[in-house]
Formats: C-alpha cells, sequence, structure tokens
C-alpha cells in the first residue's frame, strides 16, 4: 500500500526529482562536469520562472559546483522550446528541469548527477484525500490508495497533452493501454 498518513496516499512513491536536464546524447553526466564543456553549452543554463523553487535550488548549484555558468531566467515554455530546438539541431542544452514532466515521454533526455545533493533527495507525488473519506467512503478511498503508478506513466499521458491530445483523450488511451495497472487500482 502507498499510504503515507490517512489523509495522503503516495501515487508516485520517491520518483519527483528536480535537477538539470540534458538530451542524453550529451557526453557528461554530473554536474561535476559542466565547466569541463561550457563552450558546448553556451555557458548558459536555461531556466524558467523567477522565483521558481527549482531556479533557487540552480542558483544554489551554481555556488556550489562553481560552475561558471549564467542562469537565464525564462518560464516553462520558453525552456521547452530551448530543449526542443537543440535537440532539433543536436545542440547541447542544459536547462532546469522535474520529473515528472512532459518533455521525459516526449525526448530521450538525462537528468545530471548531482553528487553535492544540492537539488535534494526524490519526493513524492501525492493524492490528498479529505478528513473521513477513508470511513465515510471506503471503495474511493480503496481506489486511491492502489492508485500508484511512475513517472514513466505520468509522462506518457502528459506528453500527449502537450502534443494537442485531449486531456480525456489521453487519459482514455493510457487506461487502454494499461488495462493490468488500472484493474489492480479498482481492485
Amino acid at each position: 500500500m502507498a499510504t503515507v498518513s490517512d489523509y495522503v496516499v503516495a501515487n508516485i512513491p520517491d520518483e519527483g526529482i528536480h535537477g538539470l536536464v540534458v538530451p542524453a546524447y550529451v557526453t557528461i553526466d554530473s554536474i561535476e562536469e559542466m565547466n569541463e564543456v561550457r563552450d558546448k553549452f553556451d555557458g548558459v543554463i536555461t531556466g524558467i520562472e523567477p522565483g521558481a523553487g527549482v531556479m533557487r535550488l540552480t542558483e544554489d548549484a551554481i555556488e556550489a559546483y562553481d560552475l561558471d555558468y549564467e542562469l537565464l531566467a525564462s518560464s516553462a515554455g520558453g525552456m521547452a522550446a530551448a530543449l526542443r530546438s537543440s535537440i532539433e539541431n543536436e545542440k547541447w542544452v542544459v536547462v532546469t528541469g522535474w520529473d515528472p514532466h512532459w518533455k521525459w515521454g516526449r525526448f530521450d533526455l538525462k537528468m545530471l548527477e548531482d553528487p553535492l545533493r544540492i537539488y535534494g533527495e526524490p519526493d513524492s507525488v501525492v493524492t490528498l484525500a479529505r478528513q473521513n473519506l477513508q470511513t465515510d467512503d471506503p471503495e474511493a478511498y480503496g481506489i486511491l490508495e492502489r492508485f500508484v503508478w511512475t513517472t514513466d506513466d505520468i509522462n506518457i499521458v502528459m506528453a500527449d497533452i502537450e502534443a494537442g491530445v485531449p486531456e480525456e483523450i489521453a487519459a482514455r488511451n493510457w487506461v487502454e493501454n494499461n488495462p493490468d495497472k488500472v484493474s489492480a487500482w479498482i481492485g
């Protein structure tokens, strides 16, 4: 069971991560290696909106790893556009990122290793249930309690939605392609 408490259920346990994301073809694997290939990244980390948690953590990472990089504040859309353009042109790019996110379902990416753990440990994505749901509607609570999927699962749905598939159809497609998981959730 994925229960965290009587009212919180971990649906994606210990898979939510934040950090610096690069295309899989980039030949480094760790933030520690970034200064060695600064020119390939043009000395830039493309971020999202100023004030976002991942931006603050990236500022901390730049300092902790003594990176000679500029963190460019952008938007989630701007970060995605920079990532998409760089991949289409097979250029190196490093962006702030997190998983789950649709980009993992669309592109072949990797999160750079963070030996200093500036970005912290993986988090759980959770569902909050109202107080007394477990006793008021045990069947509904049971479904929530059994509802566990992976970042790969949600990234597929999110990538479809980002590509223009209506949310209901993207969800229906995933359900149709994963009948065993859905049956286990329903019980």
